[in-house]
């Protein structure tokens, strides 16, 4: 595509390496840590490079004419409260190009289970349910979901979620 991706989270440019890249024009990544950032303009190639964003998710948004063909948010939501999460999507959203999609993978809880807190680590893990009520608050909508197949029932299931904006 000839739209850039915004990869969020993006620690040393793996995912932007291995998933973006061979299917977007370039990419933003967008991550807290400034040494992952370093590390990652070091494996990717600098003129597929359009942005490196020094910031975490809460305190984010997207540069004015900035337009995304994609949003990849993986395994970084757990981080946010339900505000911060929903406020991250709202301002992200209207920059997605025509047609493009905020991709979400995340850990989720069982539905009998609830959500899980973890203390330790200061993260949430959230139910699809409570996903959907907070993508909906952002005014997306679920255009495709899908559990990853193959993991042990001794972890978490891990969705991932295709939304656009409604």
């Amino acid at each position: 595509a000839e739209h850039a991706a915004l990869d969020c989270g993006a620690g040393i440019g793996r995912v932007a390496a291995a998933v973006l890249l061979p299917r977007f024009a370039c990419v933003e990544l967008l991550e807290p840590s400034a040494a992952f950032l370093d590390e990652a303009r070091r494996r990717l190639p600098a003129e597929r490079l359009r942005a490196a964003h020094c910031a975490a998710l809460q305190d984010f948004t997207p540069p004015t004419a900035a337009r995304y063909g994609a949003v990849w948010v993986q395994w970084v939501l757990n981080y946010l409260t339900d505000a911060d999460l929903v406020g991250f999507l709202a301002r992200t959203t209207p920059h997605l190009a025509p047609g493009g999609l905020l991709l979400v993978k995340e850990s989720v809880a069982r539905a009998g289970a609830g959500f899980y807190a973890d203390r330790a680590e200061a993260s949430i893990t959230r139910t699809d349910e409570h996903f959907r009520e907070l993508f909906a608050r952002a005014n997306l909508r679920v255009r495709a979901c899908r559990m990853q197949p193959g993991l042990p029932r001794a972890i978490f299931p891990v969705c991932m979620y295709a939304l656009e904006a409604t």
